[in-house]
């Protein structure tokens, strides 16, 4: 855990980030560089894990333990939403009205490709703690790549970046 009695705004913007990305509810432990920009290593439920990971980076600390308020209720709706730059048309109806996204207990996307293969994935939103899903490396790149680099650091976000692209380059 941290032993410092203060630390850096640019430090704790960064673990602010990364605790609110898990709004649980728990206390949770975010190991994490005190150089800029602070890289961070994960947020773990236990000490133990935190400690652990601390171990694997030598410049990392543990910080915490963090709580945050945990997404219930009308806070957190199943919106389906559709990105298009000038509206926010989609080609398919919402529930009317929203529902909570506590109350989805199961999603399934299915693809099917032209020679009429297809591939489906079924999840619990709420349980697996899905809230968005990019269909290109395009879409990734304009808003999940940044989102973590701003949480999990640059370097994170380059390797799952990589792995997508390497995943996008197999396509047939």
């Amino acid at each position: 855990m941290s032993n410092q009695n203060s630390i850096s705004a640019t430090l704790l913007k960064r673990i602010a980030e990364a605790v609110d990305g898990t709004r649980t509810g728990e206390d949770v432990y975010v190991v994490a560089s005190d150089v800029f920009p602070h890289d961070v290593a994960g947020v773990y439920p236990a000490l133990d894990a935190a400690t652990a990971a601390m171990k694997k980076n030598d410049d990392r600390r543990v910080h915490g333990p963090y709580t945050t308020t945990r997404d219930t209720g009308t806070a957190v709706a199943f919106a389906p939403f559709c990105h298009d730059p000038y509206s926010n048309s989609c080609p398919f109806t919402r529930p009317d009205p929203a529902w909570k996204l506590d109350d989805v207990t199961d999603l399934t996307v299915t693809a099917t490709h032209r020679n009429g293969k297809k591939w489906s994935a079924s999840f619990s939103p709420a349980k697996e703690k899905v809230d968005a899903l990019s269909f290109t490396l395009a879409a990734a790149d304009k808003f999940y790549i940044p989102y973590i680099a701003k949480v999990a650091g640059a370097k994170h976000a380059a390797r799952i970046r990589d792995e997508m692209a390497a995943y996008a380059s197999t396509a047939t």
